[in-house]
C-alpha cells in the first residue's frame, strides 16, 4: 500500500494525521470535496476508516516525528453515525476528581490528581487547554499555553477511492464517549 506523507496527498491509500487535542472525548476524520457545500451530510459521506489498533503519542507540541510512542488505540465501528463509521477514543483521560472542588466551573482551573481510565503513558492525563474553557471564566494565553498538552496523537487513516481534487479536511469530536 501506499502511504501518503502528507494530508495533501489523496493518491494513495493510507496517511497519517495529527490531532493536538484540547479535550477529552472521542473523534473520526472525513473529507468533503472543496467544490461543494461543507455540511455535515457531505462530510458524513466520506468518513476516513481508522488503520490498526495502534496510535502515537508524537512529542515536541506534536510536531517531532521522531520523538514517537506507540500506544494502544480503542476504535468503535457499531453505534456510530454515520451507521458502521470509524471512531476513535481520544486515549489521554480526563480528570475524574472533578466536581469534588469545583463551584460550576467544571474543569476550568481545577486541580487533576487522577486519571477517568488508564492513561496510556504513566503520569498523562487532564484537560490540557481544555481546562482553560468555561462559560464563567478564560485563561490568559500564558495560562492556555501552560495548561496545553505538548503532544499531538498520531493515526493512520484509510483514505477512500475518491476523484482527484481538493478536499476539506474536518475532525469531528463525539460530545460524549
Amino acid at each position: 500500500m501506499n502511504e501518503c506523507s502528507s494530508a495533501t496527498c489523496l493518491t494513495c491509500s493510507l496517511a497519517r494525521l495529527v490531532a493536538c487535542l484540547r479535550s477529552n472525548r472521542g473523534y473520526a476524520y472525513r473529507l468533503c470535496p472543496a467544490d461543494q457545500k461543507p455540511t455535515e451530510a457531505c462530510f458524513q459521506a466520506h468518513h476516513l476508516e481508522f488503520v490498526g489498533d495502534e496510535q502515537w503519542m508524537q512529542f515536541g507540541d506534536g510536531m517531532d516525528m521522531k520523538n514517537r510512542t506507540t500506544i494502544k488505540a480503542v476504535r468503535v465501528n457499531n453505534g456510530t453515525v454515520p451507521e458502521g463509521s470509524s471512531w476513535t477514543r481520544n486515549p489521554i483521560p480526563a480528570c475524574a476528581d472533578v466536581g469534588k472542588n469545583t463551584i460550576g466551573l467544571g474543569a476550568f482551573n481545577t486541580p487533576c490528581h487522577e486519571p477517568q481510565f488508564e492513561p496510556p503513558i504513566k503520569g498523562v492525563f487532564g484537560f490540557g487547554g481544555g481546562s482553560c474553557g468555561s462559560s464563567l471564566a478564560t485563561c490568559t494565553p500564558n495560562e492556555f499555553n501552560e495548561h496545553s498538552f505538548k503532544f499531538g496523537v498520531v493515526d493512520k487513516v484509510r483514505v477512500p477511492k475518491l476523484p482527484a481534487g481538493d478536499y476539506v479536511l474536518s475532525f469531528r469530536w463525539v460530545s460524549r464517549w
